[in-house]
C-alpha cells in the first residue's frame, strides 16, 4: 500500500507550482508549498538548486511539509485508517500534529471502542463466510475450526489472543492437539490425521488474512509459512460391475431404494455433493443428437460442467422427473452403509495408510466403511480414465480447474494396469 508523498509541479492559473502530492486509488492529497516552478532553478527532484535565492530556506520548508505529511499518512496506516485519509484532516495534522485527529472523528471511537475478543473475530468470521458461500457443506470447515479452537484453549487453560497466535510454537502446540483424541465433553473429537489437520490449517490462515484486510492486525510471514505435509492415499471406488450389481439389486425399503438410485446416479455425473443437492430440472437439456446433457456451474469453482447423461442414469433420472430425492449428507451416508451391511456388499478388506505427525501407520479396513457419498465422484473420475476418456473432456464434466488433479487418479490407475502385465500367470509359468 503506497504510503507516502511525492512533489509534483501543477499549474494553478498563469503560474505552475511545486505541490506535496498523494494519490492512491481515488484518494487525493494535495497541498501547495508556495514556491513556484522555474526550470532554471529546479533540480530533478523539484527542489531548488543554488541559482534560486534563499534556495536552502526554501527546500527545507518544502521537504518538511512533505515529512509532515508522509507522517500524517503513517500515523494513519498504524492506526489501521488508511482508507479513511482525507485532505481536511492532513492539513490539520500539518498544522497541529497527532493530538488534532487523535480525540476526533474515528480515531475517537477507535480508542475508546474496547477491542474485540477472538471469540468476537471468530464469530464475525465465521458469518462472513456463512454469507459468502452460502453452502452448508463450503462453510462448515469454518465451524470446525472455531470448534477446535475453543477445544484447545479449554485443554490448555488458556485465553488466545491474535497475538498468542502469531508464533511459530502456538502453530505446532496446535497441529499437535488436533492430532491427539480428546475424551468426552470437548466439541470436537481429536485424533485426525495429517491431510485434514492440512485443511484445518488452511481454513485457520483464511481467518489470519481477513483480519489483516479488516486492518486488525498483521500476522508474521513466518506463521504465514507453516505448513502440514499432505499424502496420498488409494481412493475407494466402485467397478462397472458393482455399479449395475446394486442397480439390479431388490431393494424393499423404499428409503433405501431412493438412496441406492440417488447414489448410482451420481457415479455417471461425478458431481460434488454441494452441485449434487442444487440440480435443477432446467439444468438437463436435449442436444441437437436428442442426447440428454446436463449444464451446470459448479458451486465452488464457478466453473461450469457438461455431462453426457445416458443409460442407468438416465432411467433413475426418468423415474424421478429429472429430480432427485434429497437427503442431508449425513442421513444419506449413515443409510448407505446400512443398506451395504444389510447386502453384505463390499466386505473385502482394504490397507489404509493414516499419518499424524509425520508418521505413517497401516490400518486394515472393511471397504464397505469407506464408501460413502464421496465415493461417488471418485468413481466416476476413475471409470473415466480406464476408458481413456480424455483428461480435458473428463475436465468439462467434472469441472475441475487443474489437470494435476487429474493426473493423480491416472498415475494410481495406468501404474496398477501396467503392473497387471507382469504378474504371472499358471500358463507362463516355465522353468
Amino acid at each position: 500500500m503506497k504510503t507516502h508523498s511525492e512533489l509534483k509541479k501543477v499549474k494553478v492559473g498563469e503560474y505552475t507550482y511545486i505541490y506535496v502530492l498523494y494519490k492512491h486509488k481515488g484518494v487525493l492529497i494535495r497541498i501547495n508549498t508556495k514556491n513556484k516552478y522555474v526550470p532554471s532553478c529546479m533540480n530533478k527532484d523539484l527542489t531548488y538548486n543554488s541559482k534560486m535565492l534563499n534556495y536552502v530556506e526554501l527546500n527545507q520548508k518544502t521537504l518538511e511539509l512533505k515529512r509532515k505529511v508522509d507522517d500524517y499518512l503513517s500515523f494513519k496506516t498504524k492506526h489501521g485508517s488508511i482508507h479513511r485519509i482525507s485532505q481536511k484532516e492532513c492539513l490539520k495534522y500539518v498544522k497541529e500534529g497527532e493530538k488534532s485527529i487523535m480525540l476526533s472523528g474515528p480515531f475517537l471511537e477507535m480508542f475508546t471502542q474496547k477491542p474485540k475478543t477472538l471469540t468476537e473475530l471468530l464469530d464475525e468470521f465465521y458469518q462472513f463466510k456463512k454469507d459468502e458461500l452460502n453452502n452448508r457443506l463450503s462453510y462448515k470447515d469454518y465451524k470446525s475450526l472455531i470448534n477446535s479452537l475453543k477445544d484447545f484453549q479449554t485443554s490448555k487453560k488458556i485465553k488466545l489472543t491474535l497475538e498468542k497466535m502469531n508464533t511459530p510454537e502456538f502453530m505446532v502446540q496446535y497441529r499437535n492437539f488436533l492430532s491427539e483424541k480428546r475424551p468426552d465433553g470437548y466439541l470436537t473429537k481429536g485424533g485426525l490425521n495429517d491431510n485434514t489437520i492440512n485443511k484445518r490449517f488452511s481454513t485457520l490462515k483464511t481467518f489470519f488474512r481477513w483480519v489483516e484486510d479488516k486492518e486488525i492486525y498483521k500476522f508474521k510471514s513466518v506463521v504465514h509459512r507453516f505448513k502440514i505435509q499432505k499424502f496420498d492415499n488409494d481412493p475407494v471406488v466402485l467397478t462397472m460391475e458393482e455399479i449395475e450389481n446394486l442397480y439390479t439389486m431388490n431393494i424393499d425399503n423404499p428409503t433405501w431404494g431412493k438412496i441406492r438410485d440417488v447414489f448410482i446416479c451420481n457415479c455417471f455425473m461425478g458431481l460434488r455433493i454441494s452441485d449434487l443437492k442444487t440440480i435443477k430440472r432446467e439444468e438437463f437439456h436435449l442436444d441437437e443428437d436428442g442426447d440428454y446433457i446436463l449444464v451446470k456451474e459448479n458451486l465452488k469453482t464457478k466453473t461450469k460442467s457438461e455431462i453426457l447423461i445416458d443409460g442407468i442414469c438416465l432411467d433413475i433420472l426418468k423415474k424421478y422427473e429429472f429430480q432427485l430425492p434429497e437427503f442431508s449428507d449425513q442421513y444419506f451416508n449413515t443409510q448407505l452403509k446400512k443398506l451395504l451391511e444389510d447386502k453384505k456388499l463390499f466386505e473385502d478388506m482394504v490397507i489404509k495408510k493414516k499419518r499424524v505427525n509425520k508418521e505413517i501407520k497401516d490400518y486394515s479396513i472393511m471397504r464397505r466403511k469407506l464408501i460413502s457419498s464421496h465415493s461417488c465422484r471418485r468413481t466416476f473420475i476413475t471409470i473415466g480414465i480406464l476408458k481413456n476418456i480424455p483428461l480435458n473432456i473428463l475436465m468439462m464434466s467434472s469441472g475441475h480447474k487443474q489437470i494435476q488433479t487429474l493426473q493423480k487418479y491416472m498415475k494410481k490407475v495406468m501404474m496398477k494396469e501396467e503392473l497387471r502385465k507382469i504378474q504371472l500367470k499358471p500358463n507362463n509359468v516355465s522353468n
